[in-house]
């Protein structure tokens, strides 16, 4: 009795099917290495290739492959289709450009050399060429313009190129559109450039020689400056202007500093102009700016140092040795100074709130004495200073009797017989190139009118002519 199933069905089992003619019983192992009589070989269960996929070799193998891995083989075929198709456009597409040396020498011959405008402060040299680059070549369906189509042309091209030009303190650096026709298979260059475009680098700062020769422009920013926060120029109508006090000035480049990267230069000049005796001195600090797109240097700013309409005198400081010349006295004279020379040392020079002042010592004679009886070469009373310290100031009342525009005076210290001033003439009334000193001795004394007695003054003006001699 049969055992039941999984499934607890009771059918009953099949036996197996036998080959017609077969003799039943026992079955018999195939021998290792028998040949079955369907063709199949009967591989021992210890060889390694019992288990292995079976598959034919040679030309049978790779049509075996293919039929196994028809697609992947399709796509590797396209693959490669592409591949060459896409060399063969490039080599038919490279064929059909301007040759880059084409493009170089024609782009060198035909570009046509920047303008440059140094304006005021730039470098007026002009401009060199220096080097081709190629950007880009492109086919085009037409000429680069209308009007340069050309007879007979089998294609047209356009290149985009960047020329370098300079001189020995700005780079300029142009990029252009150029046409091209391919005639009787050459390549020949038509039509002008298109979508020029300029750019320029300063290498260098401003030129000095050019700034001088128009310093009347930079001293009207000056000017300017001075006044920046009154538009109207209300405030120093009164005043002189820098253009016309330092109009042809002595100029001097002080320190100059060129920032490459920014693309600016700092300027600091010294101007002086001498006036008389004294002069006018100015330090300005330029700040220029270079712009990109003309190659232009402009003033960005400027600074202008204090006292620059204030005439100085820096030019006396230095020692003045005075020749005796006459004397004036409301009596008889006294020419003891004719054989005490005059010795005026100017140590400095300073311009203050209230004026210009000059400060050092002065060796002279005084006369603290009634007037002789007669001329005299020398009068008991007579005293010689020495080395006495004095500060002097301008003379702006005219006071002196000098005339000149820089006189200088000063009253000594107080002396035990009177009073002693003094007055330095740089440039008088009668003379302008003369420096003249005066010395004058205020002596009291008393005197008695009908038993009344009373002071008086008795004064002695020494006039003596200066030299430098330090």
């Amino acid at each position: 009795m049969q055992e039941p199933t999984d499934d607890m069905s009771t059918a009953p089992e099949e036996a197996p099917a036998h080959e017609p003619g077969s003799a039943t019983g026992p079955t018999v192992e195939p021998e290792a290495g028998s040949t079955l009589t369907a063709g199949t070989r009967v591989l021992s269960r210890d060889d390694p290739t019992a288990h292995a996929p079976s598959h034919p070799h040679g030309l049978a193998g790779i049509r075996d492959a293919c039929s196994r891995h028809r697609a992947a083989f399709m796509l590797l075929g396209v693959g490669a289709v592409a591949i060459v198709f896409i060399l063969v456009v490039a080599g038919i597409h490279a064929s059909n450009l301007p040759p880059t040396d084409v493009i170089e020498t024609d782009a060198t011959s035909r570009l046509a050399t920047p303008p440059y405008d140094c304006d005021l402060y730039g470098n007026a040299s002009n401009l060199s060429f220096v080097s081709i680059g190629i950007n880009s070549r492109t086919r085009t369906e037409t000429a680069i313009t209308s009007d340069a189509a050309q007879f007979g042309a089998s294609g047209y091209a356009s290149a985009d190129v960047t020329a370098v030009y300079k001189n020995a303190s700005v780079t300029a650096t142009k990029t252009a559109t150029l046409g091209y026709a391919k005639v009787n298979g050459s390549w020949v260059g038509i039509g002008t450039e298109q979508n020029v475009r300029l750019s320029y680098e300063a290498t260098a700062g401003i030129d000095r020689n050019r700034m001088r020769d128009d310093m009347s422009a930079i001293l009207g920013k000056a000017d300017q400056a001075l006044h920046v926060n009154d538009p109207d120029n209300t405030s120093y109508a009164n005043e002189p202007s820098l253009v016309g006090l330092y109009d042809n000035a002595n100029v001097t480049v002080a320190d100059e500093e060129f920032d490459a990267e920014a693309q600016t230069d700092t300027v600091k000049l010294e101007l002086t102009k001498p006036e008389g005796f004294g002069a006018y001195d100015c330090e300005l600090t330029v700040h220029f700016a270079f712009r990109a797109a003309n190659g232009i240097w402009e003033i960005d700013s400027i600074e202008v140092s204090d006292d620059a309409r204030t005439l100085g005198y820096d030019s006396v400081v230095g020692t003045w040795t005075g020749t005796f010349q006459s004397q004036e006295t409301d009596g008889n004279k006294c020419l003891a100074a004719s054989s005490t020379p005059l010795e005026v040392t100017i140590d400095s020079y300073q311009n203050t709130s209230s004026g210009a002042r000059l400060s050092g010592t002065v060796s002279g004679m005084a006369h603290f004495h009634d007037h002789p009886a007669d001329n005299a070469d020398s009068c008991d009373g007579d005293t010689v200073f020495s080395d006495v310290r004095f500060t002097a100031t301008l003379d702006g009342s005219g006071t002196s009797g000098l005339g000149g525009d820089a006189v200088f005076v000063t009253t000594l210290p107080e002396m035990a017989g009177g009073t002693v001033d003094v007055s330095l003439g740089f440039g008088t009334s009668d003379d302008p190139g003369a420096v003249v000193a005066v010395v004058e001795t205020s002596y009291q004394h008393e005197e008695s009118f009908l038993f009344v007695r009373y002071d008086t003054s008795i004064g002695y003006k020494d006039t003596y002519v200066l030299q430098r001699t330090q």
